[in-house]
């Protein structure tokens, strides 16, 4: 039996799959993560050798194994 989420195949797909759009004004949805974009500057001896970006979800409180992950898309993502 398998079961993919959002018709995703599951060995082409990431993670972020899970995590899914609330809109903290609407009284209905409940973000329980925030989106944060980082670079993160990978040193050696002192040196800069790469800069990679990443998106960072960060834990609005605690949440229960099984939640679903929820956060705000913003207004740019609908606006594209």
């Amino acid at each position: 039996f398998d079961l993919f989420i959002d018709a995703e195949d599951a060995d082409v797909s990431s993670w972020c799959r899970f995590a899914n759009h609330a809109n903290p004004n609407d009284g209905t949805s409940a973000c329980n993560v925030e989106a944060r974009a980082r670079t993160v500057t990978t040193k050696s001896s002192g040196k800069k050798v790469r800069e990679t970006h990443h998106i960072v979800f960060v834990a609005l409180h605690d949440i229960e194994a099984g939640t679903e992950i929820c956060y705000d898309y913003s207004t740019e993502y609908w606006d594209e």
